[in-house]
C-alpha cells in the first residue's frame, strides 16, 4: 500500500476534525423531545392513571366460552375489530366494552331463547391483546409488551431488557392517549429515578402507551461519523504515518 503524503494525512485528519465539529452542533439540533408533534395535546403532563377498574373486553381480546354440559358448543373466540363474536345458535354477540361477567350474562339470556334448557356457561379472558404498551428507541427489546400488572416506566424498560448504552434517560418521551380521544405527552428524567435521587418520574402506565427512549447527544455523533466518514470515505481507520 502507497504510503499517504504527509500533507494529505494533515488534510484528511483536518478534515475529520471539521466535520466532527459541525457533526456535534448537527447533534444538539436533533428535534427538542419537549416540543410534541402537532397533533398531541400541548400539556406538560399526562393524565394520571385511575384505581385499577373492572376489565373491559376489546377487538383482539382472546375469550373462552364454555358450557358445562354441553361440550360442543364450547368456542375460542378472538373479538372482531367490530367488537363482536359468533357462537352457535346465538350468532353474533357483541363483546367488545362488555366485562367477561356481563358478557356471560348476555350469552345467558340469549341462549335460554333457544332449545337450551337451563343452561351453564363461563367466560374465560385467555389473553390481553389489547392491554399492551409499546416502547422504542434505545432500549434492548423494544416493541410490544402485555400490561397485566400495575407497572412503572421503568419496570417496563427493564422487561424490554433495559436502556442501551446510547440511550438518554433523561428525556423519555411517553406519549398517552386520552379516554375522550387525543393524546397527551410528557417529557420524564429517568436519570434521577435510577440515581435513586427522585423517583417522581417513574410514574405508572396506562394501557396503549407509548414510550420513546430518544438516542444521546454523543451517540449521534458516532452515527454521524459512522455513516458519513467510515462508510463513505475510502480510507481504512488505521493509517500508518509515513516516518519523518
Amino acid at each position: 500500500m502507497k504510503a499517504l503524503e504527509p500533507r494529505t494525512v494533515r488534510s484528511f485528519f483536518g478534515t475529520v476534525a471539521a466535520l466532527t465539529a459541525v457533526a456535534i452542533p448537527l447533534a444538539g439540533c436533533e428535534p427538542n423531545l419537549g416540543v410534541p408533534p402537532t397533533d398531541l395535546a400541548k400539556t406538560s403532563a399526562v393524565q394520571p392513571t385511575t384505581a385499577p377498574q373492572a376489565y373491559l373486553l376489546q377487538p383482539g381480546d382472546n375469550i373462552e366460552v364454555k358450557f358445562a354440559y354441553v361440550a360442543d358448543l364450547n368456542q375460542a373466540q378472538i373479538i372482531r375489530p367490530d367488537g363482536k363474536i359468533s357462537l352457535p345458535l346465538v350468532h353474533d354477540v357483541q363483546a367488545a366494552g362488555m366485562t367477561p361477567g356481563e358478557l356471560q350474562d348476555a350469552l345467558l339470556e340469549k341462549y335460554q331463547a333457544t332449545a337450551l334448557k337451563s343452561p351453564e356457561l363461563v367466560v374465560i379472558v385467555r389473553e390481553f391483546n389489547s392491554n399492551k404498551i409499546y416502547i422504542g428507541g434505545e432500549v434492548g427489546l423494544p416493541g410490544a409488551q402485555p400490561l397485566l400488572t400495575p407497572t412503572t416506566v421503568l419496570q417496563a424498560i427493564l422487561q424490554a431488557n433495559g436502556f442501551k448504552n446510547t440511550a438518554r434517560a433523561n428525556e423519555v418521551l411517553i406519549i398517552r392517549q386520552r379516554a375522550g380521544g387525543g393524546y397527551d405527552w410528557q417529557v420524564l428524567n429517568l436519570e434521577k429515578a435510577l440515581s435513586g435521587e427522585n423517583f417522581a418520574a417513574n410514574i405508572p402506565l396506562a394501557p396503549r402507551d407509548v414510550i420513546y427512549v430518544p438516542r444521546s447527544d454523543i451517540a449521534n455523533v458516532d452515527l454521524f461519523v459512522d455513516q458519513y466518514m467510515r462508510q463513505i470515505l475510502p480510507i481504512a481507520p488505521g493509517i500508518s504515518l509515513p516516518a519523518a
